[in-house]
């Protein structure tokens, strides 16, 4: 029983926190997130903890959605885990430069 404590306390220590992964998906998200125009970006969903929705340079879409998957493992290599519901998304656009999540459809 004591090795397994302390199995779980050295791979709890090792894996990097919640707050340590979002800050390096930010850092990606910042640097790839570049547009001209709307067809520039497009919606990624990295899943929890890293959000719902993240809107990136479509080119850099699949680099961004890998990068999440592989932060999350790190993250649930400690035992750790989270679910939450995401609601449906109205797309991204480019505003001032950079690709945005759309907040609010319009129908």
């Amino acid at each position: 029983m004591m090795r397994v404590v302390l199995l779980v306390t050295l791979l709890s220590s090792c894996a990097p926190s919640e707050d340590e992964i979002q800050k390096e998906f930010d850092s990606f998200v910042s640097a790839h997130n570049a547009c001209e125009q709307d067809e520039d970006c497009v919606l990624i969903m990295p899943g929890c903890p890293l959000g719902c929705w993240t809107a990136v340079n479509v080119d850099a879409a699949g680099e961004a959605t890998r990068l999440a998957r592989e932060l999350i493992e790190d993250y649930e290599s400690a035992g750790r885990a989270c679910a939450y519901g995401c609601v449906a998304s109205c797309g991204a656009r480019c505003s001032d430069k950079a690709c945005v999540r759309i907040e609010a459809c319009t129908f």
